[in-house]
């Protein structure tokens, strides 16, 4: 069995044992493996050309956000954040300052494969979910809700997926979409920048 496919069976019994921020980071990175298993069945490689791999593994996630932009996120300051690299999949989650009790407000990004994107689209699709498009980013991207109503923002940038997810205590839907699109700007303008490398410094 791939090793990706082995991980998202394990990942959706194991995510709702955890807390806080590590919670999210398993989420964040399960996002992107219940993703591939869509293709699971099929093959156990990827497809050749998929383009992006490198270039979102060789990215520090946690360089992506300011300490501003977690804490306009949060509604409060944030710590400096977590990281996660698995394959292909570089992550990050952040959680309020000072609190690692369970259920904390908390943020993701997420980078995967371009493939990301569309198996994902694709297999909402085919399934029970709804994928809503999302205009202006500049970018294709859609918001998906999980079992749990959990909203992640997925984004289709030309080398790899950007998936961003927020949980804040008390926000709408509505509200919630908006920060994930605020933090997805502010992410995307940083990749730009080229100043997110591996081995780069976040600002905190």
């Amino acid at each position: 069995m791939p090793w990706r496919c082995a991980l998202t069976r394990m990942s959706s019994r194991s995510i709702t044992t955890l807390s806080g921020v590590t919670q999210t980071l398993v989420r964040a990175v399960a996002i992107s493996m219940l993703a591939m298993a869509t293709a699971c069945g099929a093959s156990s490689t990827l497809p050749s050309g998929a383009g992006g791999v490198a270039g979102a593994s060789d990215i520090n996630a946690c360089a992506l956000l300011t300490p501003a932009v977690v804490q306009q996120a949060l509604g409060a300051p944030g710590d400096s954040g977590v990281s996660q690299h698995m394959g292909a999949t570089s992550a990050c989650a952040w959680g309020l300052a000072g609190h690692p009790a369970a259920n904390q407000s908390s943020v993701f990004v997420n980078l995967d494969q371009p493939l990301i994107y569309d198996r994902t689209n694709a297999s909402a699709r085919r399934g029970t979910g709804s994928p809503r498009p999302v205009s202006g980013l500049g970018y294709p991207a859609f918001v998906l809700a999980d079992a749990t109503g959990a909203q992640s923002l997925y984004i289709r940038l030309s080398a790899m997926t950007m998936i961003v997810g927020v949980n804040r205590s008390g926000a709408s839907a509505e509200v919630t979409q908006a920060l994930e699109k605020t933090i997805a700007n502010s992410a995307e303008g940083r990749l730009r920048a080229g100043a997110v490398s591996a081995t780069s410094s976040s600002d905190w």
